[in-house]
């Protein structure tokens, strides 16, 4: 799916569902590294976004679709000079697994490489909201 745009080509917003599997966590891996490509991101931005996206989506993956098959959804859009991606589930929602596979590192992980990092879920389903700072004054200015 292609971003949406203004005229002068800068991109404003992107949107899409994936199904919650391996190849799905990879193809909105790619599409929103492109997405923060056009915004203005440089390339260790740009995988500043992949590595914490690839962290939300196989996290819910792993943890909310444990016992079914599911879909991911992504958000994203330019706001002042930061990019904002919004990743959610409508899984199990967050709460504690004594059998979890991981090691717990996925959240502080996000966190590290965010300007912002929240994680919201009220019972059913989670979102992770993440913004990325943009280079130099935003859309454009590619550093």
């Amino acid at each position: 799916m292609l971003p949406a745009g203004k005229p002068d080509g800068v991109p404003i917003s992107f949107e899409a569902t994936y199904p919650s599997t391996p190849s799905g966590v990879g193809a909105m891996r790619r599409e929103v590294a492109a997405f923060a490509g056009l915004a203005g991101m440089g390339e260790d931005g740009v995988g500043d976004v992949q590595l914490a996206v690839s962290e939300a989506a196989t996290n819910a993956v792993v943890h909310a679709y444990r016992a079914s098959d599911g879909h991911l959804h992504i958000r994203a859009h330019v706001e002042g000079v930061e990019l904002i991606v919004v990743v959610e589930d409508t899984g199990s929602g967050l709460a504690p697994r004594p059998d979890s596979p991981g090691l717990g590192l996925g959240m502080p992980l996000m966190a590290s490489v965010t300007t912002r990092f929240q994680v919201v879920s009220q019972g059913k389903g989670t979102e992770v909201h993440m913004a990325f700072a943009l280079p130099g004054d935003g859309p454009g200015t590619h550093v």
